[in-house]
């Protein structure tokens, strides 16, 4: 089966908003100058894949990144085996839930040293490559990734996780292909990345979780599976949410499934809080028609004077209308 890969796009602080839309977002979390995300930027793309760069700081922080990138002005061999060390350790406690597992951002071509640098501290597997080669097109990008893509529990212990492969938006940005799997296996429960269709872990189940508050139907099982029915159920939720109905859980998606579900509809013959009343008021008032008064329940009945169709005085204080109106008995109650 080939393996599923998705486009992605890096920055520092200052590109980050000329990603393109849909795109796997890839921000740096240490580094010097202009590099770092701001608190603000961290806040907006919390499925970002991180990115370490300063190699004073790599390890300190290794609980913040994805990815210890191993460049000129950046970390180096001597910084793979601790970072990854201690970003192994950090995933597998949950220390920043939506993890991923460890990556060492590297040349094509120099990725042999590096390894071998892991191997002798007794890292001997459980590290993705990402590698840099700008002269492979997006389709070549993707071979790369996908003939290289089996993650350590299929036996591959250090399996080509991206390809960082050119440069979009005038130079705002750089273009990487990423590994599905890779990008949406998360530790914990608390990440929200992107994740798609054969996707699997935490994220997926609180994302199911999540479409079950919603209402899916049928009921999802949270096995953390992103499956047919999972895939519809989205879908479904995003169409309600006039989101674009991809089955993409990306930031948008993420967040109308994190705020709060609308409330249980009342039953039958309870008040829900509303009344619709139908009122007229003199020539020269802005209001007249139909207009909505709550008040405090829940009761089984309306109040008397809303039945009776009397008592202009508190329909006066419900609507802020004129003492002298006239109006109907109310027309809805209770969920009717």
């Amino acid at each position: 089966m080939t393996a599923a890969v998705l486009d992605g796009a890096d920055a520092t602080s200052g590109g980050l908003a000329q990603i393109p839309p849909g795109f796997v977002v890839g921000l740096y979390v240490t580094g010097t100058g202009g590099v770092p995300a701001t608190a603000a930027q961290l806040a907006a793309y919390p499925g970002a894949v991180r990115y370490a760069q300063w190699p004073d700081l790599a390890v300190d922080e290794a609980v913040h990144a994805d990815v210890l990138d191993v460049e000129t002005n950046a970390a180096t061999a001597a910084d793979c085996a601790p970072w990854a060390a201690s970003a192994q350790a950090s995933y597998a406690a949950a220390v920043r839930p939506g993890q991923r597992h460890p990556a060492i951002y590297c040349g094509d071509g120099g990725q042999t040293a590096y390894v071998n640098a892991m191997v002798a501290a007794g890292i001997t597997s459980g590290v993705g490559l990402i590698l840099v080669n700008w002269d492979l097109t997006r389709d070549q990008a993707v071979a790369v990734v996908q003939a290289n893509a089996a993650l350590p529990a299929a036996g591959n212990p250090f399996p080509v996780v991206g390809v960082q492969y050119g440069e979009g938006g005038g130079g705002a940005y750089d273009l990487d292909i990423y590994l599905a799997s890779w990008v949406n296996t998360v530790s914990g429960g608390g990440g929200t990345p992107q994740i798609t269709a054969g996707a699997t872990g935490p994220a997926v189940a609180r994302m199911q979780g999540l479409l079950n508050d919603w209402g899916a139907a049928p009921q999802l099982v949270t096995d953390g599976v992103f499956g047919p029915l999972t895939t519809a159920a989205l879908e479904a939720f995003q169409r309600g949410h006039d989101l674009t109905a991809d089955g993409i859980c990306g930031p948008l998606s993420w967040a109308a499934l994190q705020a709060p579900p609308p409330p249980d509809p009342p039953a039958p013959g309870k008040d829900p809080g509303m009344i619709i009343i139908k009122a007229t008021a003199p020539s020269g008032h802005a209001w007249a028609g139909t207009r909505t008064f709550t008040y405090a329940g829940p009761s089984a009945t309306p109040p008397a004077w809303i039945v009776s169709g009397t008592d202009n005085g508190n329909l006066t204080a419900a609507l802020g209308a004129p003492v002298n109106v006239s109006w109907n008995q109310y027309l809805e109650f209770g969920g009717v």
